[in-house]
């Protein structure tokens, strides 16, 4: 096509290494100026042109929320999903655990957590029906000694935050959940607050509001993004099919390709350092017959050695590409729920692997053998059992080192923005990412502690790079 014209409004300037942060007083509605707009001149391309108010590069959880948040709020969203299908990164292959039990308090990650709860008990009671939303509870479970007071510290620790938690001796837990075997001196913390979903119905219930908005929606599936140009604003992108604009903010919410596409870019390498690939499998099984159901999501203590964090943790790295193309092995922790059709889900496993390799999204053998040989430890009525291979879910975990997804501008780049590394969380954390982007782009209050919002701001996890 001959060079087109094209319009946008003043968009905020976010640049250099300062750490912003929303407003927390709304001045004005970014949406309000588009009467009055500038115009670009955008390079020759053969691409049909598509233009939002946002472009959202992602349609996993955290960018389906995003695009209905921003839909919500009256813009109008363009999605680039490079799937031809929903659920094809790490929102399918998780057991959809929204809970608060195995974080620690006064972290930007309780934060993020505690708001996205809380926002999604308010949903539709509709919506809450077709994403299987289950008030399962928590067990977290001990095995030693050492692991009982840690969950009695934790229990201690959870109810100074207005969480009901209530320690269970080894008899108690087996009382509740019959089908598990701890040994005498085992425990387990029973948290009844907590929920699950499906993470596929999530997606797709999402993606279904998302078109209840018309030609205010706009989607693209099967779509690769070529490049992200940030010569001019506002920002384009180009597909394999179309060449994208959006007109207040490009958000990139791709999971683990995050990193590259953020790199490639700006031309910082650091993005690709600090949002890393690490690849899980979930396992989907018929309970045997012999079996007690689950009535409960559990997981192993150790599993919270994922969610813990200190002042030491910006110094945690993950391993390069090449580290990780050799293989690092994998981390095995137990973790079992049934599904609202009754179906077992057993994980987990966590290991860095390099995204371009042929292997990094197939099912290991090993793995899956040492994920049911970690869970018959605690389930032994699963001994015999078998997995078919078609209910292996293997999904990427957008890690990001520090343990703390970024979530913010890009600095440096107006009209770019972050939502990624969420590793395991994204279920959890979604809502109130969506909500934290949407304040960025329209420019609203964010009502959300200072600290958090700092702490997640891209120009932070950057800075803390470079320490």
């Amino acid at each position: 096509m001959n060079a087109s014209t094209l319009y946008y409004s003043n968009l905020s300037a976010h640049t250099g290494m300062q750490a912003q942060a929303p407003p927390h007083s709304c001045q004005h509605n970014k949406l309000a100026p588009r009467l009055s707009r500038g115009s670009v001149v955008c390079r020759a391309s053969s691409k049909p042109l598509r233009k939002a108010d946002a472009v959202i590069i992602g349609g996993g959880v955290i960018g389906l929320n995003t695009a209905l948040t921003l839909l919500q709020k009256g813009a109008s969203v363009l999605l680039v999903e490079r799937g031809k299908q929903l659920c094809t990164g790490a929102t399918g292959a998780g057991q959809g655990y929204i809970w608060m039990s195995h974080r620690s308090p006064k972290t930007a990650g309780w934060d993020l957590a505690s708001a996205s709860m809380d926002m999604l008990k308010r949903s539709d009671p509709d919506f809450l029906a077709e994403i299987e939303l289950q008030a399962t509870g928590s067990l977290l479970l001990a095995r030693t000694e050492e692991e009982t007071q840690g969950l009695g510290e934790r229990a201690s620790m959870l109810s100074k935050q207005g969480i009901h938690a209530q320690l269970l001796d080894a008899g108690a837990v087996c009382a509740r959940e019959p089908a598990l075997a701890l040994p005498h001196e085992g425990s387990g913390l029973w948290v009844e607050s907590d929920l699950q979903v499906d993470g596929r119905k999530t997606a797709a219930a999402m993606l279904a509001a998302c078109k209840v908005y018309g030609a205010h929606f706009q989607l693209l599936m099967g779509e690769e993004v070529l490049n992200i140009q940030l010569g001019q604003q506002p920002v384009r992108t180009e597909t394999s099919e179309h060449l994208v604009i959006g007109s207040l903010a490009t958000i990139v919410a791709a999971g683990v390709w995050s990193g590259e596409l953020l790199s490639a870019a700006t031309g910082h390498s650091k993005y690709r350092q600090l949002l890393r690939p690490r690849k899980g499998h979930l396992l989907e099984m018929e309970r045997p017959p012999s079996m007690a159901a689950l009535k409960s999501g559990m997981m192993e203590m150790s599993y919270t050695k994922h969610y813990a964090h200190s002042s030491e943790d910006h110094l945690r790295v993950a391993p390069t590409s090449e580290e990780a193309a050799e293989g690092v092995a994998a981390d095995i922790t137990f973790t079992a729920t049934s599904s609202a059709s009754g179906s077992l889900l057993l994980g987990s496993s966590r290991e860095f692997v390099d995204v371009a390799s042929n292997v990094s999204a197939q099912a290991s053998h090993a793995v899956v053998e040492a994920i049911l040989e970690r869970a018959q430890v605690f389930l032994p009525g699963l001994v015999g059992g078998s997995v078919l291979p078609d209910l292996i879910r293997v999904g990427l975990r957008p890690f990001a080192v520090g343990g703390y997804p970024m979530i913010g501008p890009v600095p440096g780049h107006q009209g770019l923005y972050v939502a990624a590394g969420h590793e395991g969380s994204g279920l959890a954390l979604s809502p109130a990412t969506a909500h934290l982007l949407a304040s960025y782009v329209l420019e609203e209050p964010a009502n959300m502690q200072p600290d958090t919002l700092q702490e997640v701001l891209p120009a932070t996890r950057l800075l803390l790079a470079e320490l």
